[in-house]
């Protein structure tokens, strides 16, 4: 009997434990963390600057915590870095972002059971665009290869360019050449060597492999199922994307110089090889490749060193002809008729330095380096190329793509400019894009800050909330606006080279530039009433703005300097130059006269402010340097404070 009982007990001991263990359930329906299983995803993952917030949902009530995962650059590895306790949404990274190398981050939630599949992926970098080197236009996408990193542009309204998506940063070395097949892009990229990537969806282009070549890859060139990258000083590699996820090397050949540019036609590969001109090697046997000919373009300089990393840097071959972009030398016409001999047939000089050609219809389209040229030449007749326009632009110019009538170039330091040739002769700006730049100066009137940068002209911001503040409108210059003085309904702007511009703000949503006086490099502004006082590359002038549409020089006052800042006191002007303070009597507008002067030895007065008797110049090599004024024609050195770290 009391065996019985036991085994009754121990039968009743055994239910109640499975009954205590039975999972239970949250009310959505959710598993408790006593449930069966992980918890569920966090979801929403962003990356915010500052300190890097990390933000995310919580989609589970049965995690124990969550683990935060980064990743530095695009080619690194996830390695877990903290972990926060369950119900928090929030991280913050101390890290350190590297210049142009973007960090990337995950998230997923975990307990007993094991964890939840990873958050969507959030990242984060101190800039994205560092320098355009080469694009390649199809359909209403631009793909634009720069120095480190892809971006993919929606080009189907000129005007108003759209950023759809882009990798960047950690790439390896500096980017180069670009070329397009099918839904793959190809990248040349000096330290990583050929990168392929995904772009059959533009707003998330991903990588699909790469092949690490010998050299230093500066271009590619796709025809069927191969990529011949232009591979340095290593000359032309052959690689079979046949299978995009794995190329694979098939041959090489080692040109004497340094493979720049590459264009392929039919079986051979025209290579840009620098100091050693035109190569041209016969590719019909992949495995296999041969010089064919060569064609020996000058050296653009003195210095053999020089002539050794320059000399041909890009080539497009059109029909009977290829045309060779030969830096400073500008663009040559050679016959590769017969391909063993290839001839010469012409000559066109260039702007300054042509880095990138291409060739449709019957226009050859140079990129000057530079002076930021585009220049666009006659060749119907190859014998006789006659340039018919030359168009200056916002940045350096590196490498120019045609389509119908618009000529996409990739600069060096304004991104992408687009410029309608319709009209051969009288080339037009249609339209830009520039994912970030410099600013260099803000001026605050009213609720709005208007800031000035290197190649995006103006932009007027609402600060009304100044811990919200919303750009409200823009409107592009000339050249880079170097300072910015806003006074009522107008803003006015220093052009590096245009002078003065003014513009009309009145509605800040759609500002315009309603006048301009050119007459001058602009380097900095102050405006006192109807007078605009502008320092030039030399002087002070002094401008009637009375009729902001057609502002006059009245006066002229010689600096012998470069003047990079101005501020006027009663009846004088201050002026920081290249070579320390001018002083500039303006009682009489019409007539201004410098009365004083101080050169200081290395100098370059980038700032002034002017206080009772004192003058305060921010000098780029000495600090802070003060000057005693209360006698304007004689300026004295009375303190200075070298502010740079010793």
């Amino acid at each position: 009997m009391k065996k019985s009982i036991y085994r009754l007990l121990l039968v009743l001991l055994v239910l109640i434990i499975a009954i205590w263990n039975q999972p239970s359930c949250s009310p959505g329906g959710s598993p408790s963390e006593e449930g069966y299983g992980a918890p569920d995803a966090p979801s929403n993952l962003t990356v915010k600057l500052g300190s890097i917030i990390l933000e995310w949902q919580d989609n589970s009530d049965s995690e124990n915590g969550f683990r935060i995962e980064r990743k530095i650059g695009i080619t690194g590895n996830y390695k877990q870095i903290a972990s926060v306790d369950k119900n928090v949404d929030s991280y913050t990274d101390h890290y350190n972002l590297q210049e142009g190398v973007p960090v990337f981050y995950r998230v997923y939630a975990y307990n007993s059971y094991g964890k939840s599949e990873y958050s969507n992926e959030a990242s984060i970098a101190t800039t994205l665009w560092t320098g355009m080197m080469d694009l390649k236009v199809s359909g209403n996408y631009a793909y634009c290869s720069f120095k480190n990193g892809l971006i993919i542009l929606d080009i189907s309204d000129p005007s108003n360019s759209v950023k759809l998506g882009g990798i960047f940063g950690g790439l390896g070395g500096s980017g180069g050449g670009i070329d397009l097949k099918d839904n793959f892009v190809y990248l040349a990229f000096e330290k990583k060597g050929l990168l392929i990537v995904d772009v059959s969806d533009p707003s998330n282009p991903t990588i699909a492999s790469s092949y690490d070549t010998e050299g230093e890859a500066s271009d590619v060139f796709v025809k069927d199922n191969y990529a011949y990258v232009a591979d340095g000083f290593k000359g032309l590699d052959i690689i079979d994307i046949t299978n995009p996820a794995d190329p694979q090397f098939v041959s090489s050949f080692d040109t004497p110089g340094k493979s720049n540019g590459i264009f392929v036609k039919d079986n051979y590969a025209f290579i840009a090889d620098g100091s050693s001109g035109l190569q041209i090697i016969d590719i019909t046997d992949k495995a296999h490749p041969s010089l064919k000919g060569s064609f020996d373009t000058p050296g653009t300089s003195d210095d053999p060193i020089e002539n050794y990393y320059l000399g041909a840097l890009d080539v497009f071959v059109n029909g009977d002809y290829a045309y060779i972009a030969n830096d400073a030398s500008g663009l040559y016409i050679v016959n590769v008729t017969n391909a063993s001999n290839p001839t010469f047939v012409a000559k066109q000089p260039s702007g300054e330095r042509t880095r990138g050609v291409f060739v449709s219809g019957n226009y050859a389209y140079m990129a000057d380096f530079w002076w930021g040229d585009l220049q666009i030449v006659n060749i119907s007749n190859p014998a006789a190329p006659l340039k018919v326009a030359q168009y200056n632009s916002l940045g350096y110019y590196l490498k120019v793509f045609v389509v119908g009538n618009l000529a996409y170039v990739a600069t060096d330091n304004a991104g992408l400019e687009i410029v309608n040739g319709a009209t051969p002769s009288s080339p037009q700006h249609a339209g830009a894009y520039v994912e970030s730049d410099v600013i260099y100066d803000i001026a605050i009137d009213g609720d709005y800050l208007y800031a000035t940068s290197n190649w995006l002209g103006m932009n007027i911001v609402d600060i009304q909330k100044p811990l919200q503040p919303k750009r409200v409108g823009s409107t592009t210059l000339p050249s880079a606006a170097l300072e910015v003085f806003a006074q009522g309904n107008f803003a006015y702007f220093a052009d590096a080279y245009d002078g003065l511009q003014i513009v009309n703000v009145e509605n800040p949503y759609s500002p315009f530039v309603v006048g301009e006086y050119t007459s001058a490099y602009g380097q900095s502004i102050f405006v006192r009433d109807n007078y605009a006082f502008l320092g030039t590359d030399w002087s002070l002038d002094i401008i009637n703005v009375t009729d902001k549409s057609n502002p006059y020089q009245v006066g002229r006052c010689s600096a012998g300097d470069r003047v990079y800042r101005i501020t006027l006191v009663n009846n004088y002007a201050y002026l920081a130059t290249w070579s320390g303070l001018r002083i500039v009597d303006i009682s009489n507008y019409s007539s201004p006269k410098l009365v004083g002067s101080y050169n200081y030895k290395d100098s370059q007065a980038n700032g002034i402010f002017v206080r009772d008797n004192y003058a305060y110049l921010a000098d780029h090599y000495e600090g802070l340097l003060i000057f005693d004024v209360s006698i304007p024609s004689l300026p004295r050195l009375e303190g200075k404070l070298n502010l740079n770290p010793a």
